[in-house]
């Protein structure tokens, strides 16, 4: 049972350092992408089904909540100041040097102006989120981190 106990706390420590990730990189964001709710919607599916097996220990309970609080952070993203911080339940950083292309995809649902933004890091691995903002201003803030070097293109549904 003590074998038990240690591998609990080492998982709550891994969850911890993993909120702490969160905490720095999403503090760096400028602009905002729109929250997903995945990451959340897996995490109380994958509670539930543990809650159902095992005592009320400390560090089971530490565990439960850190693993749920990195749930609900990982529905955050953004252009951030010295990256990109894609959201999702497998959340990562992109360093903007190592994008090789955006594009932008300009919608307009009823009233609300939205941009899908692709940020392509190498020929098999792409990043995408949605903005609630207009084009103008998702571009602007991404010219200001990418230079030259990465070309911004402005893309179409059709």
């Amino acid at each position: 049972m003590e074998s038990m106990s240690l591998m609990i706390w080492i998982i709550d420590i891994i969850f911890i350092a993993g909120a702490a990730f969160n905490i720095y990189w999403q503090s760096q964001i400028t602009l905002k992408a729109k929250y997903k709710y995945t990451p959340i919607i897996l995490s109380v599916i994958v509670v539930t089904w543990i809650i159902g097996g095992s005592g009320y220990s400390l560090e089971y309970i530490i565990m439960i909540a850190a693993f749920l609080t990195t749930g609900i952070m990982n529905g955050v993203g953004g252009i951030g100041t010295k990256r990109i911080v894609n959201s999702g339940f497998f959340s990562n950083v992109y360093d903007y040097k190592k994008l090789a292309h955006i594009t932008l995809i300009p919608l307009t649902l009823g009233t609300k102006e939205r941009v899908v933004a692709i940020f392509n890091i190498n020929a098999r691995q792409s990043a995408q989120m949605i903005f609630n903002k207009d084009l103008f201003t998702i571009k602007t803030e991404l010219e200001k981190h990418v230079g030259d070097s990465t070309e911004i293109e402005i893309g179409s549904l059709r």
